[in-house]
């Protein structure tokens, strides 16, 4: 009997040791995520061509501040409304720093011009306080960059070419999001960042209008063609990233247009009521349906 007490412990001991060292492991699975260049390091420059070109599209540098100023660059690897929602969010607090920092966008894409024509879509849903462009390299973006094609929204916070502050985003969520790029960014200029009261006042339907340009109110005769700019939502052959494209475009117009809203919201009711909306485009056009429906439709 006095034999076996100390292996019996001896093997409850292993036992705990290999359940915690299980645990360990585990934890250790959950590697983080890793996007562009890490805090400490340089930015190189990169080339781009304006999002919004005014004639002949040159390709110039991307070119870094130099004192007193700090960059924010968001580098969008998807278009995802999620992405944008958080892209206005970020764009509504730099507004306030006013010349401390200026916010920089650049899109990946295959196609350059396609995007191009692709923003001028949906350039109201594109606060025009920050500078937009669009990566010259692919989807890949800048070799020199190291960007991680998995992930949505790769954020760099950029001081004098140094990056002080990274984001790599695969999900990106407004609510988690916006406080922690916000923080990095007061914190990166020797400011108290706003409270996450604040930060929801620059959330809502206004976010998707342009900065500047006024709320359209609805009158007789302000009528906009539902069918043109539903149908792309709606094309069963769409791409998620042009469904997604296209009912950004959508949204834009229905926060500016009361008229347009009313009838979007009705018009989704009423495929909700006749059970057949699977008839109208891909799985994320449907999505789309069912939440201009109950978001428009009790208006």
């Amino acid at each position: 009997m006095m034999f076996w007490i100390p292996v019996r412990c001896t093997l409850g001991a292993l036992i705990l040791a290999l359940s915690l060292c299980s645990l360990t492991l585990f934890a250790q699975d959950e590697d983080p995520v890793y996007s562009g260049p890490q805090v400490g390091e340089s930015v190189n420059s990169f080339d781009v061509q304006p999002l919004f070109p005014h004639g002949e599209s040159a390709t110039q540098p991307l070119q870094w501040s130099g004192e007193n100023r700090l960059d924010t660059v968001v580098i969008v690897h998807k278009i995802t409304r999620p992405g944008f929602g958080l892209l206005r969010t970020i764009t509504r607090y730099v507004e306030t720093l006013n010349e401390a920092a200026r916010l920089r966008v650049v899109f990946l894409s295959a196609d350059v011009q396609a995007t191009q024509r692709w923003a001028q879509g949906a350039r109201n849903a594109l606060l025009d306080s920050a500078e937009y462009w669009v990566s010259v390299d692919g989807v890949e973006g800048p070799g020199s960059l190291g960007l991680n094609r998995h992930v949505e929204l790769t954020v760099l916070i950029v001081e004098k070419s140094q990056v002080v502050a990274n984001f790599a985003l695969i999900q990106p969520s407004d609510s988690v999001d916006a406080p922690k790029v916000v923080e990095a960014i007061a914190k990166a200029l020797g400011r108290t960042p706003p409270d996450v009261r604040e930060i929801e006042t620059w959330r809502g339907p206004a976010m998707a209008r342009n900065a500047r340009a006024p709320a359209r109110p609805a009158a007789a005769g302000d009528e906009v063609d539902l069918r043109r700019l539903v149908g792309p939502v709606i094309q069963l052959d769409a791409s998620d990233e042009a469904v997604e494209a296209a009912g950004l475009r959508v949204e834009a117009e229905a926060e500016k247009n009361q008229a347009f809203r009313d009838r979007l919201g009705q018009a989704c009711q009423d495929i909700m009521k006749s059970g057949s909306i699977e008839k109208y485009g891909t799985p994320r056009a449907q999505q789309f349906l069912r939440e201009w429906a109950e978001k428009y439709g009790g208006r």
